[in-house]
């Protein structure tokens, strides 16, 4: 690292001043974020395990510079590699869909006319209360007869459609 930046923002390895590691925290918040906003907009509003866990590991590097435990340069470096896989495996799934449903899972059909499928349910570890709750929000209903399909997407959520918004 350049001598002028080391003695303005500490050196690596530990041993800052207070005001040494929160110039890191501003710099490593305005470098990550062009980093993520350049990289992509998918964790920023939805919520995979394949974009959650983008977050968690970014963070965890970014976290690095700030506490001096990591080089500062370096470790902008790292967090932007990670940033660009993501992006370059969205892309991918994107364009192949068998890579999308490795690295992003697939929806599963927990409901279908009024149905409810338990080994699916069991598989997903979602249970009858967890199906109740999203149907009641969801759809406005607890009744499965009004239930053309109910479905576990890849973010997470179960999503409802229902017999009278199904018929077109």
């Amino acid at each position: 690292m350049p001598e002028v930046l080391e003695v303005v923002i500490g050196p690596d390895g530990g041993g800052l001043a207070w005001w040494q590691m929160s110039l890191r925290a501003f710099l490593v918040f305005i470098v990550g974020t062009l980093i993520v906003r350049v990289g992509s907009t998918r964790f920023l509003g939805q919520s995979t395990a394949f974009d959650f866990l983008v977050v968690v590991i970014v963070g965890s590097v970014l976290s690095r510079a700030i506490n001096g435990t990591a080089p500062f340069l370096e470790t902008f470096a790292s967090a932007a590699t990670i940033v660009g896989a993501h992006w370059l495996v969205a892309l991918l799934a994107f364009r192949w869909h068998a890579i999308g449903i490795l690295f992003k899972g697939s929806e599963r059909i927990l409901v279908r006319d009024g149905v409810i499928d338990w080994k699916t349910m069991a598989h997903c570890h979602v249970t009858e209360r967890d199906l109740q709750a999203a149907l009641r929000i969801r759809a406005g209903t607890e009744d499965l007869a009004a239930i053309d399909l109910a479905q576990l997407e890849r973010t997470g959520q179960i999503s409802v459609i229902t017999k009278d918004s199904a018929s077109p």
